[in-house]
């Protein structure tokens, strides 16, 4: 594929410059990713990294944590990225409510089967939670030298506030992301409750060794027995025992049983358990035993009717559906979460079972894995680039055998998935070791990549395989920080003498006298002032509405070749002042593709109009009218989105006044 023509880049960049200047902010971009902090490119993993200390972000907490911008599901073989993108309110049940769920739902079942006699673990009466283990603590982050549509949340948190109010505009995606529709800028707060957990205690890690693949399966078929047997004691056996009296016969036979209980363990989530009852209820009892004829049909469909919904309220059907969605949860994750690149080096995953061919379950297998990184290879920011033929992951595990944390996140979430442990890539902020008060300074230089593994039964964990975090951050409330000395420059407070001297002052002119009152003629010539810049904005404002509508007009009437080429420089153009600049090097399809994993302008595809563009770009097939039609349809949700992200007065300013956009 070719590239977008570099005059057309260039000339993007430059004016882009040429507008901005140098970037003063720490951080800059619409969504977090390690490139937008000064690391790697991450359509490109990999490469040497330079990392600044402008401080972008205030955390306040009582110890150090990591902080979440950026969740990956899919591996290319030299970049992560998102199968697919999917968000929705932070009020909803969403994935990260749903992970606090499963942590709750889940740690009395793994309690039971580490420690069958209850004498281990002592749950909080208020919370659900093994307070020895699992803490709760409040955190709360602020901007500074930070512009982003991105928020930075750990694993398990809730109770979220934000100054100013923003929950309108909120979003989580399927990996637990929070992001925001508008830019949030210098002094954006928000708070939150989070749960962190003493991964260093033996009880924990005596927890999780009891998480298996089907935990929620056999539980739900446990559950739907106890069920059952509730069901069937409390309001069918009675009944059923006077029908067999009249009948002189057994009714209710095994296969009865075995039918009833697939409803109450199979219902779709769709249909209410209650109504499946009642008309397979009604089915046997009045169609197939006649027994309204004992009971009378209006009495019996009552009584059936009062059955199901008791049911239906009882505390064993709300655990029934709470537990098929987590085992919904945990399908959706194994079947996401493990993919490898067909083409990956079977040596890999050989490498992966010769770490874990000891371990007898999956939390020691995740963490065999972890050790064996954090302990073979080396960590440094200058690994130098990865061959663009080569498996990122492979390379580095066979070959270069250094490198920094997004080496060690990478191949320990492929070494898992290898295994069967369903795991992702994540890249976000760890905080440093030492804070002022509970106040932790965050700058790019804490940017950092960590992978996540999926325990049934928990939910999500993090670890760290990358050497210099392993030691002294994730297993105590200390953290790593890298050695600063000689990267921050140091500043004089320098004074200047004012030169004071009334004798310097030049003389004073004499005033002439005023023959009329100052006041009046004051306010005159500035009623008239004001009245001239009015005339004079109205007059530029209506001349580029003018400049604009001609130029779209003449776009329209152009072959539509030419249109489509047209009207795509004037999207890279919005989308400049949308701080979504092209990348070097980057194609049209590419940039396209970039924007749609993020979901920019969903539910519309931006690269509907690359496609158009590279055909009438470098194409001999002919451009139709659909194909400009096609392009033109993005004319005003660019300008809404323009407008959305530079804010009405920035915009009204560069669009009617300056005519820029």
């Amino acid at each position: 594929m070719e590239m977008v023509d570099d005059k057309l880049n260039s000339f993007y960049n430059q004016f882009w410059l040429s507008i901005h200047g140098k970037n003063p902010l720490g951080f800059d971009s619409d969504y977090f990713s390690f490139y937008s902090t000064g690391f790697e490119n991450d359509e490109n993993l990999g490469g040497n990294i330079n990392p600044n200390d402008i401080k972008i972000m205030e955390v306040t907490t009582d110890r150090s944590i990591y902080l979440r911008g950026r969740a990956c599901d899919l591996y290319t073989g030299n970049s992560w990225t998102n199968l697919q993108l999917v968000n929705s309110s932070i009020d909803s049940l969403n994935k990260m409510s749903l992970d606090i769920i499963e942590m709750k739902t889940g740690l009395p079942l793994l309690a039971s089967k580490a420690d069958p006699d209850g004498n281990i673990y002592e749950f909080a009466e208020t919370d659900e939670i093994i307070p020895d283990i699992i803490s709760k603590r409040n955190v709360k982050v602020k901007y500074t030298n930070i512009r982003t549509k991105s928020l930075f949340v750990p694993l398990k948190s809730e109770n979220f506030i934000f100054s100013p109010n923003i929950d309108d505009i909120v979003l989580i995606n399927q990996d637990g992301v929070f992001t925001s529709d508008k830019f949030l800028n210098m002094n954006f707060t928000y708070s939150f409750d989070s749960y962190s957990l003493n991964t260093a205690s033996e009880d924990f890690k005596k927890l999780l060794r009891q998480s298996t693949r089907g935990l929620y399966s056999l539980e739900l078929n446990r559950l739907t027995d106890e069920t059952y047997e509730y069901f069937y004691s409390e309001y069918l056996k009675e009944l059923l025992d006077e029908a067999e009296r009249f009948h002189h016969s057994e009714l209710w036979k095994t296969t009865y049983e075995y039918s009833l209980k697939n409803i109450i363990r199979n219902a779709p989530e769709d249909m209410a358990l209650s109504d499946l009852l009642y008309e397979y209820l009604v089915t046997v009892f009045i169609d197939e035993w006649n027994l309204d004829g004992i009971f009378g049909n209006e009495n019996l469909k009552h009584y059936i009717k009062f059955s199901v919904n008791e049911l239906n309220d009882s505390k064993y059907v709300k655990k029934l559906y709470e537990l098929k969605s987590l085992n919904s949860n945990s399908g959706y994750i194994y079947d996401t979460y493990l993919k490898i690149p067909y083409e990956m080096p079977k040596r890999v995953k050989d490498l992966a079972l010769s770490i874990t061919d000891s371990e007898t379950n999956n939390f020691d297998r995740a963490k065999a894995i972890e050790k064996y990184l954090s302990t073979t290879f080396s960590y440094t920011l200058t690994p130098g680039d990865s061959p663009a033929d080569r498996d990122f992951v492979d390379y580095f595990l066979f070959d270069k055998k250094e490198g920094y944390c997004v080496y060690f996140a990478s191949a320990m979430v492929i070494l898992a998935r290898s295994i069967g442990l369903p795991a992702r890539y994540v890249e976000g902020f760890v905080l440093p070791s030492k804070s002022k008060g509970n106040v932790y300074e965050i700058t790019n230089r804490q940017a950092h990549a960590w992978p996540e593994i999926y325990f049934e039964g928990f939910g999500w964990v993090a670890f760290e395989p990358t050497p210099v975090y392993q030691q002294d951050l994730f297993y105590s409330s200390g953290g790593f920080v890298h050695n600063t000395s000689g990267m921050i420059p140091q500043t004089a407070n320098d004074s200047q003498n004012q030169n004071n001297d009334e004798g310097n002052k030049p003389d004073m002119a004499p005033q002439p006298v005023q023959s009329q009152n100052p006041f009046i003629i004051t306010v005159l010539i500035i009623v008239l002032t004001l009245l001239g810049f009015v005339s004079l904005v109205l007059i530029i404002i209506g001349i580029n509405k003018i400049r604009r509508n001609r130029k779209l007009k003449s776009i329209l009437n152009m072959p539509p070749k030419e249109a489509v080429i047209k009207l795509y420089e004037i999207y890279l153009n919005h989308l400049l002042y949308q701080y979504m600049p092209v990348r070097s090097g980057e194609t049209p399809l590419e940039y396209a593709k970039r924007l749609d994993n993020y979901g920019y302008f969903a539910p519309g595809k931006f690269i509907d109009v690359a496609t158009v563009f590279v055909k009438a770009r470098y194409s001999r097939n002919e451009v139709t009218e659909t194909d400009r039609t096609c392009v033109l349809k993005f004319y005003e949700p660019m300008i809404s989105k323009t407008r959305s992200s530079m804010g009405r007065i920035k915009y009204f300013l560069f669009a009617h006044i300056l005519g820029k956009i």
